[in-house]
């Protein structure tokens, strides 16, 4: 192999490697993003835990859930209580704006909790933690 190949085979190599160690470094991901489960629940001037919630509903404390997951490419997906939805997300100054058939709901994180908080649910709250 003459010089001049082996001088490229070297650049070559280098620059493989320098891609793997940026690939493994990844970006910062958003705190937003991983999936997200109702523990509890505000309202009236009443705390609840989710499942205490969930029996108070006549619902199956097990099955009866609320799940959020957000993912890096800025989509959400959402069960709640069995109605599904999907959207989007962005994040402007600390606050997260979901984005679900053209409505807007905010929410924000506080101490590693997702917090929902809207007057149209009659000023209710539910908090929910990482998964």
């Amino acid at each position: 192999m003459s010089k001049v190949s082996k001088k490229i085979m070297s650049l070559v190599l280098v620059a493989v490697l320098a891609m793997a160690l940026l690939a493994g470094c990844g970006g910062s991901k958003s705190e937003i993003v991983g999936t997200w489960e109702a523990s509890v629940v505000e309202a009236s001037g009443i705390t609840l835990d989710f499942k205490e919630f969930a029996k108070q509903m006549g619902q199956d404390a097990d099955s009866f859930k609320m799940t959020l997951t957000a993912k890096d490419d800025k989509t959400f997906s959402m069960d709640m209580a069995g109605e599904t939805g999907e959207g989007t997300w962005e994040e402007k100054s600390g606050k997260y704006t979901l984005t679900v058939d053209g409505e807007d709901m905010e929410v924000e994180i506080k101490d590693g909790k997702l917090i929902f908080a809207d007057e149209a649910l009659g000023g209710a709250k539910i908090t929910f933690e990482k998964k």
